[in-house]
């Protein structure tokens, strides 16, 4: 059953700017060869094998398999990248991927914050 707006054509779902483009080029060059290695899992709630893929892209458009478990509703990603591989993804891409700007801003840091203050006070 994947939805078919994450069906994979490497198509973005969201309006990517310039900085998210060239990202996505680099991730999907790194996945190409291999420098981002994934790794296969079970459901981490039961550890149940038994699920069905509902999605094989993110919203970049980039390769990403979401799944939900059939035993106990749990949605999850495998395969996932191993913890090297996310390490290197954090460290390199993330920010011009997630956010669309090499360095952050002052109105990104006060935006995160003024939303750090409203997590804390609930």
């Amino acid at each position: 059953m994947i939805l078919t707006r994450l069906k994979n054509d490497s198509k973005a779902i969201i309006n990517l700017n310039r900085i998210q483009k060239s990202a996505k080029k680099r991730i999907e060059q790194k996945i190409k060869n291999k420098t981002y290695e994934f790794e296969s899992i079970s459901c981490q709630i039961c550890d149940s094998e038994n699920k069905e893929i509902i999605g094989k892209k993110d919203r970049y458009g980039l390769s990403y398999s979401t799944n939900i478990c059939k035993d106990c509703g749990l949605v999850y990603t495998s395969p996932r990248m191993n913890q090297e591989s996310y390490n290197e993804f954090y460290d390199q891409e993330y920010r011009d991927l997630y956010v669309g700007k090499p360095t952050p801003t002052d109105d990104f840091f006060y935006s995160q914050f003024y939303r750090a203050k409203k997590i804390h006070s609930f």
